[in-house]
């Protein structure tokens, strides 16, 4: 009676083990179309930090990375003089006169929020964002393709703030 016991223990604890070594495999090998989609850009970013790519934000952590992608597309859309902007921190980057480029005379934009992952008073926003913008005879002076861009956030006196960036060149 013993023996059929421990057969069964066995065979219940190899199942066990086969189910976890399938589903650590699949967990490894899958990979969503965010993931695949900016997959070249896992050597900037590193292996384990950019699997964030794969989080699925919360409802809150999403309200959040919608916030600050809402904030990036006033930046980018700006294009007055760069004495009269306001102060963004971090975000400054994204302003016209920061890229390299001419004054514009218009510009296209998008910027899309791809996942935030908050934990306590920190996080990440991963978004991708695309720029063009034009000078006066409408030829192209600046162009930022669609790529991954990650936003590391702090909250400082109740306020979600972009306090560094990190961006495939």
């Amino acid at each position: 009676m013993k023996r059929k016991y421990r057969w069964a223990y066995l065979g219940v604890a190899g199942c066990i083990i086969i189910v976890n070594v399938l589903f650590i495999f699949i967990k490894v090998k899958s990979k969503n179309s965010l993931y695949e989609k900016y997959e070249w850009a896992e050597e900037f970013y590193g292996e384990k930090l950019y699997l964030e790519i794969d989080h699925k934000s919360t409802s809150e952590e999403e309200l959040i990375g919608k916030q600050i992608a809402k904030q990036i597309e006033i930046v980018l859309s700006y294009m007055g003089n760069s004495e009269d902007t306001k102060e963004v921190g971090e975000l400054k980057y994204f302003y016209w006169f920061n890229q390299g480029s001419e004054k514009p005379v218009s510009q296209k934009s998008k910027v899309t929020h791809l996942t935030t992952i908050i934990t306590k008073n920190t996080g990440h926003v991963w978004l991708s964002y695309t720029v063009t913008r034009y000078g006066r005879e409408g030829e192209i002076i600046n162009h930022t393709g669609d790529g991954p861009v990650l936003l590391y956030i702090e909250k400082i006196n109740n306020e979600w703030v972009v306090v560094d960036k990190d961006e495939p060149a």
